[in-house]
């Protein structure tokens, strides 16, 4: 049967229809396999489909459940955490922020970056510097937001981060 691997197929389906917009066929999907994750332990793919459907319930505007999610994929991740937990401190930090939770909204978002330091090869650091870009700006800190957002900017062109570039240019105005 090798229901692990079943379970990761089905995770990557998931990703692959979030990413082509068929979020009603990604949320069943990744609903699927956190059921099925949790049941045989398999926590790396538990995890992942929590912060998964949690991605996909926030940008639906559904917070609330979205913070839920979020949340739920941190305690998995455990102590210390897996550093795909940066995802989800992410989340939580954009949450507050909507919320005008500035001071949580940093928090969050100070312990995911910490972890996405760790991430090579990857975008999330340059999306944890927009994050704190966009806070400073809505301080007032126009320098502040500026280091930022060129930090970013630089690890974004440098390794052509498709999916971060729209945020930045909206940064940069």
């Amino acid at each position: 049967e090798n229901t692990a691997v079943r379970i990761a197929a089905n995770w990557a389906l998931g990703c692959a229809c979030q990413y082509r917009g068929e979020r009603g066929r990604a949320k069943k999907i990744f609903a699927e396999v956190m059921n099925d994750s949790e049941r045989i332990s398999h926590y790396i793919m538990h995890l992942m489909s929590t912060i998964g459907l949690a991605m996909i319930e926030q940008s639906d505007g559904d917070l609330a459940r979205s913070h839920e999610l979020f949340g739920k994929a941190i305690v998995i991740a455990g102590d210390p955490p897996a550093l795909v937990a940066s995802e989800a401190h992410l989340g939580l930090a954009r949450i507050y922020y909507e919320w005008n939770d500035t001071d949580r909204a940093y928090d969050e978002a100070r312990k995911g970056a910490a972890l996405a330091r760790f991430i090579f090869n990857s975008d999330r650091g340059a999306a944890f510097d927009l994050f704190f870009a966009k806070q400073r700006l809505s301080r007032g800190d126009t320098f502040g937001a500026s280091s930022f957002v060129n930090s970013a900017t630089q690890v974004i062109r440098q390794n052509n981060y498709f999916r971060l570039m729209d945020e930045m240019e909206l940064l940069r105005v």
